[in-house]
């Protein structure tokens, strides 16, 4: 899957890089909202995960924004400050931070199987 990461934090961006190549995923990373909107401009990603708390633009903000542009994509938010079983409007997924490998393993398990 081509997966576009956004956080501001790069150890953690550089860390889900390393998680999701590992697993054979293609990854483009950027530190904030501004840099995610551009890199998805022209691009097709099969997920979009995102932190909430960014400068500049925020997580949820960067959600709305690529779900206006295209409704379908999927979105996973990351948070540390929330519950997992929160939901948000325009996000798919919410992921906790820091992040479990085995709860992101599943939520790129589920979205292999809805894409097939």
């Amino acid at each position: 899957m081509r997966i576009l990461v956004a956080d501001d934090e790069p150890f953690i961006g550089d860390l889900l890089a390393m998680i999701l190549k590992s697993e054979g995923h293609e990854v483009k990373v950027v530190l904030n909202g501004t840099a995610a909107l551009a890199a998805f401009e022209g691009n097709e990603f099969d997920l979009v995960i995102t932190d909430l708390s960014m400068p500049e633009i925020d997580g949820l903000a960067l959600a709305r924004e690529i779900k206006a542009r295209k409704p379908t994509q999927k979105i996973a938010l990351l948070t540390g400050s929330a519950e997992e079983s929160m939901t948000q409007p325009n996000v798919d997924y919410i992921l906790g931070k820091p992040v479990q490998v085995d709860k992101l393993s599943q939520l790129l398990a589920t979205l292999e199987a809805q894409l097939v």
